[in-house]
């Protein structure tokens, strides 16, 4: 019988997303021989802290799923067992647990504490969403992640309705799983084309690879942002595909085994960040599965107030920056994926290293470009758009720095990534054997034995 982690990370109140995440889990062990730990990770502030552990204390589990609700103290506890085991110091003790919101480093707690728990697939799920329903019933992305997550791409052929890889690549197991979204678009652009179209297209297209001309970049613009819309639930489909972070999101995936070699960067307030393997999966061509059970999105209520439109704002920017870095290094491993893949298109994690440890100062200069273009495309939107560019401009320097230490951390953090992983994996090896098991118990309180 396998064992999955379902898993949520989150910093606000979500009582009915960890309610529909413990259903989706009923559901699963219910279809599949498996178990399921439903794992939410919560940095949240003291009052939704505790709206979330009241839920997670009323909640009735059936056989074969077990919740485990993870604060901030408890987090920081199995970091610190994990850490000192791979003997890793204080710096990646900070980029696992930073100080401010990172969406890479709270997926890569996800990775570190599924392996730490014995599971072999992290399923994620995000509290600012909840599930489609069809003919009155939910519809739960876990039918078609489980059908497929680990078997072998040569088995999934027969069992999906589309093959759109080459036959060639359709080797090793299915280590990525994933829909999109639908309600709510992810990014709001309306209201900024709204006011000036061409300065919107000028604002987005910072996102594309910066040499392309503006016809180009339009087009990745209107991929990305404008016709990525998905239909709603009407029957099953599947397709063999290679990754693309346009038809996946990262509140509907799973991945099996990648997740173990390559940790996603762990940039601070930058949105995107936890896309970063679905490119890497594009660029070294493993199969995938693309499904249509989308997430239903919606907004929370922070996301509109002034304050959080200036923040949403500067994780945009910040992401353009980091796609300068994403685009040059993703270019540097597809045109080397012979040394990052072995024969049987298994990963060579310190052969990727080395293509991850860019040089900085000629994404620098693009980004010292793409800041000159934001800024004056703000402005003419005008009124709070304006009032941003203004921040923005202040900021230059600030952002151009914490662009370079979130690179550089990000190649810091991979090149220890497996010996985390494998301590994660080992400490619950140990936890595992009678032995160990006793001498734990008499040294810790109950909470902390928690090994589902």
């Amino acid at each position: 019988m396998k064992k999955i982690c379902l898993a949520m990370p989150t910093h606000r109140e979500c009582a009915q997303a960890i309610r529909n995440l413990v259903d989706e889990a009923a559901f699963a062990v219910s279809r599949f021989d498996t178990e399921v730990c439903v794992l939410v990770s919560d940095t949240s502030e003291p009052a939704a802290l505790a709206a979330n552990a009241a839920m997670v204390g009323q909640l009735q589990t059936p056989p074969g799923v077990s919740l485990i609700h993870l604060p901030r103290d408890r987090q920081d506890r199995i970091l610190a067992d994990v850490l000192r085991r791979a003997g890793c110091d204080a710096v990646i003790a900070a980029l696992m647990q930073p100080d401010g919101v990172s969406y890479g480093a709270a997926t890569n707690r996800l990775f570190l504490f599924a392996e730490y728990f014995g599971c072999s697939s992290l399923h994620r799920r995000d509290s600012d969403s909840h599930y489609q329903s069809s003919d009155g019933q939910p519809v739960y992305p876990v039918y078609n992640e489980l059908r497929f997550i680990g078997l072998p791409a040569r088995e999934a052929v027969s069992n999906v309705d589309e093959v759109v890889i080459d036959a060639a690549h359709a080797i090793g197991p299915i280590r990525m799983v994933g829909a999109s979204y639908v309600g709510e678009t992810s990014i709001d652009v309306m209201p900024m084309f709204n006011r000036n179209e061409a300065a919107s297209y000028e604002i987005l297209g910072q996102f594309a690879p910066f040499h392309l001309d503006a016809a180009e970049k339009r087009r990745w613009v209107d991929a990305t942002y404008i016709d990525n819309g998905q239909s709603r639930f009407e029957v099953d489909r599947a397709e063999l595909a290679y990754a693309h972070s346009f038809l996946i999101d990262a509140c509907n995936f799973c991945f099996y085994d990648i997740h173990a070699q390559v940790p996603m960067p762990p940039a601070l307030y930058t949105i995107g960040s936890d896309y970063f393997l679905f490119s890497l999966m594009d660029a070294l061509q493993l199969p995938v599965i693309h499904h249509n059970r989308h997430i239903d999105n919606f907004y929370t209520d922070e996301r509109r107030t002034p304050q959080g439109f200036i923040d949403y704002q500067f994780r945009m920017v910040k992401n353009y920056l980091y796609m300068t870095w994403l685009h040059d290094a993703i270019a540097a491993i597809r045109a080397n994926a012979e040394t990052v893949l072995d024969a049987r298109r298994a990963l060579a994690p310190a052969a990727l290293w080395m293509h991850l440890a860019r040089p900085i100062e000629p994404l620098l200069r693009i980004n010292r470009e793409k800041l000159d273009i934001l800024v004056y495309n703000y402005q003419s939107l005008g009124d709070e758009y304006a009032e941003f560019a203004a921040q923005l401009q202040i900021r230059r320097d600030v952002l151009l720095d914490e662009f370079s230490r979130d690179v550089t951390d990000f190649a810091t953090l991979a090149r220890v990534w497996p010996s985390l992983m494998n301590a994660a994996r080992d400490l619950h090896d140990n936890a595992n054997r009678p032995e160990w098991r006793n001498r734990h118990n008499e040294k810790t309180n109950k909470e902390d034995e928690a090994l589902c």
